[in-house]
């Protein structure tokens, strides 16, 4: 131990906060390091902890653009919170090939305590705040505690920087999980419509206060959940209540609402601006803000819509009982089909679902004796549905019996286009509408004496409209249209003798 340097110096600590207390390189000269040391605790504080870690950095007062070096640091936590006391004190031996090459005392202050006495100044505590240089073989050691590591241009720091008052408190934003606090347009985090986003805050140096008031701000409509069944759809939002606490979870379903749009490479690109804000118990007010930029899928063919469709013609056919059907003979395929168009968004994968929801009307007519025409006014309802990433293959169908003489039917059909995200708890969101109808007369001919037929009529029309890109989520139905969702329905009038 002949010969060590001995350094003392003070540093002030907040409870449950890790401070640098000391930083040491071995060094040859400003781009050749002697090695690595390390500390011992010689003497443990009695309030606190310590901890030691590899780190790496410029040399104190070398020329900028020098290369970093490896050095050893030292941390304090003061841990004790049931103790009256103000000060603290801990002892290091920074250690070279075996043997004690420094001794390092640090005094801690509690933080707002004074600690019986004031932050050292840059004369009355020199011995605390020089950067100590000592030769020993094969090298020089240098030992500070600044934080950061690059600042430092000469031997000597105006102020222990750690006995500095403390740091303001402060907001951070995490966005599932990663920290978007400050993010702008130029570096947003990227999401996707149909994503779980979950928001979560931290306040950091609050110096023992807490949140006595907090609010989030994030803009358009925020999805709990989405679902639909045959019955119905399940449309939850998110509570207001959730924006005042400390974290919310929700979903986007569009990327045009409350965007700030903003053109990259000729495309327009939606930005979203979300803010926490706090009030804590002393009276501070802090804040923070990230952005994020929201993708949605695009079409896998840009000349077409996200959905495209073709459609058939109206038939008579008596396979097993006569039957009027939508059939596309000339494709050899289901009278109506709609494929969609799309492609998700670069990073993400997804899937498509089709669900349709129907509206018939039918006109009977019966043989005289009877009721000779009743008509059944337009009952909507859920139809089909088909999932995932499968093109909508229909033919609406309708049996006449022999009871009528006379059938005209119109059907009107809404097709409605999802998509969602291959990612954990994402929910189904809306792309677009596809509207289709058709309509055709049907009549019943005696031929021979006790043969009859039916046949269809002229006038029967057939119609697809143009795909309409949706933001919201379609209106909502109570029923099915039928017990089988993949065939139309005919709801026949009671006859009456």
């Amino acid at each position: 131990m002949c010969g060590r340097s001995a350094i003392a110096k003070t540093i002030q600590a907040t409870p449950g906060v890790p401070v640098i207390a000391e930083t040491t390189w071995y060094f040859v000269n400003c781009t050749t390091s002697a090695g690595l040391g390390s500390y011992s605790i010689h003497t443990a504080p009695m309030h606190g902890t310590v901890t030691t870690a590899d780190v790496s950095g410029p040399l104190p007062g070398c020329p900028a653009g020098s290369p970093p070096l490896p050095a050893v640091q030292s941390y304090y936590t003061w841990t004790d919170l049931s103790t009256t006391a103000t000060t603290d004190f801990f002892e290091l031996y920074y250690m070279l090939n075996g043997q004690v090459a420094a001794v390092l005392d640090v005094n801690v202050i509690l933080s707002g305590s004074g600690g019986g006495g004031t932050c050292p100044s840059a004369n009355g505590a020199a011995q605390g705040k020089a950067l100590q240089l000592k030769g020993i073989p094969n090298g020089t050691f240098i030992t500070t505690n600044t934080r950061d590591l690059s600042s430092l241009t000469s031997n000597a720091t105006p102020a222990d920087s750690t006995c500095t008052p403390p740091p303001p408190p402060s907001a951070t934003i995490f966005a599932n999980g990663i920290d978007i606090t400050g993010t702008t347009s130029e570096n947003p985090m990227i999401v996707v419509i149909g994503e779980q986003i979950a928001l979560t805050s931290s306040i950091l140096n609050a110096n023992g206060a807490t949140v006595q008031s907090q609010l989030w701000t994030v803009p358009d409509t925020l999805y709990q959940s989405y679902g639909y069944s045959g019955l119905g759809q399940s449309i939850v939002t998110v509570p207001d209540k959730q924006k005042t606490e400390d974290a919310i979870t929700f979903h986007w379903i569009d990327a045009v609402n409350s965007c700030s749009m903003q053109t990259v490479n000729n495309e327009s690109v939606c930005l979203r601006s979300v803010a926490y804000s706090a009030t804590l118990s002393d009276g501070t007010t802090v804040s923070a803000q990230g952005t994020l930029e929201v993708l949605q899928p695009t079409a896998a063919d840009p000349s077409k819509p996200l959905l495209t469709a073709v459609i058939g013609e109206p038939y008579v056919i008596d396979f097993f009982g006569p039957e009027l059907i939508l059939f596309n003979p000339h494709e050899f395929q289901e009278g109506f089909v709609a494929t969609p168009n799309v492609d998700a968004p670069p990073g993400f994968t997804g899937y498509t679902d089709l669900v349709q929801v129907t509206s018939t009307e039918d006109v009977e007519t019966f043989p005289s004796g009877n009721v000779l025409t009743c008509k059944i006014p337009f009952s909507t309802g859920f139809d089909a549905y088909w999932q995932p990433n499968v093109a909508e293959a229909d033919s609406p169908r309708l049996n006449l019996p022999d009871t009528l003489t006379h059938n005209k039917h119109t059907g009107l059909f809404h097709t409605y286009l999802f998509w969602k995200p291959n990612l954990p708890n994402a929910i189904l969101v809306p792309l677009g509408e596809l509207d289709w109808s058709w309509s055709a007369s049907t009549q019943r001919i005696s031929q021979f004496r006790f043969f009859h037929r039916w046949v269809l009529l002229p006038g029967w029309s057939t119609n697809v409209g143009a795909f309409q890109p949706e933001t919201s989520y379609p209106p909502n139905w109570t029923n099915y249209v039928t017990n089988n969702p993949n065939v139309a329905a005919l709801y026949q009038c009671s006859r009456t003798p």
